[in-house]
């Protein structure tokens, strides 16, 4: 929030954002609906312009994906993909552990949830190595 404000040159009381309206994104963000990332950047819009963000995420399509059908089948294809990364975190790399969670991320153009695709990588790197 400061960011855009300082971006736009204003202070908070000249911004068109409402209490209400930050309060709901930050709903929507807590509540998974959409990701920190997406959030950031209807910041500035709602300071520029204000609005309702809920009719914004939905609009611009930055409703989080948190189907985990759908984001089972992405890390299938990121840790086949990523055979290398695979052996290398299972030798106990763990750092490799966010370079596939970035793959995820990018091939959902970052509108998965975070924490249902950690969940989801750890329980397939650790289950498919027993």
């Amino acid at each position: 929030m400061l960011q855009a404000l300082r971006e736009k040159d204003r202070e908070i009381e000249g911004a068109a954002i409402t209490p209400e309206a930050l309060a709901s994104l930050i709903r929507l963000v807590e509540s998974g609906r959409t990701s920190v990332g997406s959030a950031r950047g209807l910041i500035a819009d709602l300071v520029e312009s204000g609005g309702d963000p809920e009719a914004m995420v939905r609009e611009r399509g930055l409703e989080a994906v948190s189907d985990t059908g759908v984001l089972e089948r992405v890390v299938d294809e990121v840790l086949q993909a990523q055979a290398k990364s695979v052996a290398g975190y299972r030798e106990g790399d763990a750092k490799l552990l966010n370079f596939l969670m970035g793959q995820v991320m990018r091939r959902t153009q970052g509108k998965a949830d975070p924490g249902v695709v950690r969940a989801l990588l750890v329980r397939k790197l650790q289950g498919a190595s027993s």
